[in-house]
Formats: C-alpha cells, sequence, structure tokens
C-alpha cells in the first residue's frame, strides 16, 4: 500500500499545484475490481480537471528487462495512446492523462486500450529501435552504460513483448485517479475501462 500512496500523493499534490487549491482533497479511496486492478480514488471538486496515474509492480520487470526494452514499449504505447486520445501519455514509469472532467472518459478509454492493446508490429518496433540506436550514439539524453549499439542491436520485438506480458497482470497494476470527479463516478469509469481486463500470454498479444 505505501507505493500506491506514494503514488497518489504524487497525482495530487500535482493536481494542487496546477490548480493553486487546498483543503478540498477528501479521503482518498481505495478498493480492488474483480481482476485484482488495485484503484485509489481522491476526490476534490474545486480542481479544474482529473488526474490519473496507471503504474506496475517493478520488480519483476527490472528482472527481465532487457536493455532498451522498456524504452521502445513506452515508445510503442505512446503511439497507441495517440492514436486514441491527446490527454494520455506514457513514460518507463506508466500511463498518466491529464484531462477536464467532461473528457476523462474518454481518456481513461483510450488509457485503458494502450494497456490492453497496444500496437506491436514489427515495423513500428524497427522504427523505434532504429530512433533508440541514433539516440544513443548521439547521446542527446542519459543512458546507463549498459545501452551500447552493440547491446541494442541484440533486442528483439520478443523481448519487448516479454516485457509487456509481465507488465500485463491487473493484480500487480494500480490505477490512481484524482480532481474533479466524484468517488462514485470514479469507480464506474475505472469498472467500465479495465473491468474485463486479464492477463494475456504471449501468443494473444499481436505480432
Amino acid at each position: 500500500m505505501n507505493k500506491i500512496l506514494l503514488t497518489l500523493t504524487l497525482t495530487i499534490l500535482y493536481s494542487q499545484f496546477v490548480n493553486a487549491q487546498s483543503g478540498h482533497m477528501k479521503d482518498p479511496v481505495s478498493f480492488k475490481l474483480k481482476n485484482g486492478l488495485t484503484v485509489v480514488v481522491a476526490e476534490n471538486n474545486e480542481a479544474a480537471k482529473v488526474f490519473s496515474s496507471f503504474t506496475y509492480e517493478a520488480d519483476l520487470i527490472d528482472q527481465i528487462n532487457k536493455t532498451g526494452a522498456k524504452e521502445i514499449l513506452t515508445a510503442m504505447l505512446n503511439s497507441t495512446a495517440a492514436s486514441q486520445a491527446n490527454q494520455v501519455s506514457f513514460t518507463e514509469k506508466g500511463g498518466n492523462i491529464n484531462a477536464v472532467t467532461s473528457d476523462f472518459e474518454m481518456a481513461l478509454q483510450a488509457l485503458s486500450v494502450s494497456v490492453q492493446e497496444p500496437m506491436m508490429e514489427q515495423e513500428l518496433f524497427d522504427k523505434y529501435k532504429t530512433e533508440l540506436i541514433h539516440s544513443v550514439k548521439a547521446r542527446d539524453r542519459f543512458y546507463p552504460e549498459t545501452f551500447t549499439e552493440e547491446t541494442l542491436a541484440g533486442l528483439t520485438l520478443n523481448d519487448v513483448k516479454t516485457l509487456y506480458d509481465a507488465m500485463s497482470i491487473p493484480s500487480k497494476s494500480y490505477l490512481t485517479i484524482a480532481g474533479n470527479i466524484t468517488t462514485g463516478q470514479a469507480k464506474i469509469l475505472a469498472k467500465k475501462a479495465f473491468g474485463s481486463w486479464k492477463a494475456v500470454a504471449p501468443t494473444e498479444i499481436s505480432k
């Protein structure tokens, strides 16, 4: 629960900072969907927007992650999200939503599609792998020492899919929602977006 509350706290602080409001945040409410997904909701009816984050347990992911796989998976998730809604984005830590209340349902559905049905075609993998190699060569951002042209050359689409499998477990995932939305509305939308989500087998991922 500490990890969930940390994520929630960051979301709440960001929401309060953007909207310059305080004192109206209700106590967080936590519940689980039938598939095991943990949802935490914090209502603030004076906030201007709704903020949400989607995260995964990192232990197993860090153990199986091959150099570059997480970066390419993040790019693929962002590509999927961009085709759905512009209020959704992904970092290597998970997905995020920044939306006005009227757009939140659409954004949450887009996040759900990105998580459950990411675009993982070979052509897209090749594109992002090439971009990552060029970025590593240019050193236009920080990369660990393990990121070299040689280590990235051996990375395959299957490596990315293996990482995705490890991350696609509802019972090890967390959804936080904070801002201008009631707890009741958030529960309904969370169940609608993620209630039917199940852990996938490798053969179920598009090739």
